[in-house]
C-alpha cells in the first residue's frame, strides 16, 4: 500500500481514505503528504472543499482507497474555487512519520486531537506537554 500511496503523493492526486467497514458514509480525503510502512499524512480538505488540517491514519486501519471518483473531483474543484491551500510541513522522519508528526505538532505548539478507537466522538484535544517512548502528554483544551 505504502507504494501505492506514494504514487497518489508524487501525482498530487486527491483520495478518500475508509477506515471503518460498517460505516462507508464516513472517509477521510485530500491529498498525500507523506507515507511510511505504519502510517500516512493526509492533508485533509472537507466536504465543502475546505482547509482540514492533516489527519495521521495507521495504514493497517485502511480498508479502501478511493480516487478519481466524481466526489474526489468535487472535492477538489471546491478546494481550488475557494483558494485554499495546506501549509508545507519540515517534518523530520529519522524515526518514522508518527514520531516526526508528534514532534513537529510539540515544536510548532499545534493543537492536535487523538482518537484512538473507532467510536471515539470526543477525542482530547490539545497541546503536546511532554511525549515518552510509551506516552503523550496533553494539555487538554477539551471539557
Amino acid at each position: 500500500m505504502k507504494k501505492l500511496l506514494e504514487i497518489f503523493k508524487q501525482e498530487k492526486k486527491v483520495i478518500s481514505i475508509y477506515n471503518d467497514p460498517s460505516d462507508t458514509g464516513n472517509c477521510w480525503t485530500g491529498f498525500v503528504k507523506e507515507a511510511d510502512d505504519d502510517y500516512v499524512l493526509i492533508a485533509h480538505i472537507s466536504e465543502n472543499g475546505f482547509y482540514g488540517g492533516f489527519c495521521l491514519h495507521a495504514i493497517d486501519g485502511i480498508f479502501n482507497i478511493e480516487q478519481g471518483t466524481s466526489y474526489e473531483k468535487k472535492t477538489l474543484k471546491l478546494y481550488e474555487l475557494r483558494k485554499q491551500s495546506h501549509p508545507s510541513l519540515s517534518l523530520d522522519m529519522r524515526n518514522g512519520l508518527l514520531e516526526a508528526v508528534l514532534g513537529y505538532a510539540q515544536n510548532e505548539k499545534i493543537f492536535i486531537s487523538v482518537a484512538l478507537v473507532e467510536d471515539d466522538s470526543y477525542p482530547p484535544c490539545g497541546l503536546i506537554e511532554e511525549m515518552t517512548e510509551d506516552f503523550i502528554y496533553l494539555k487538554n483544551f477539551t471539557s
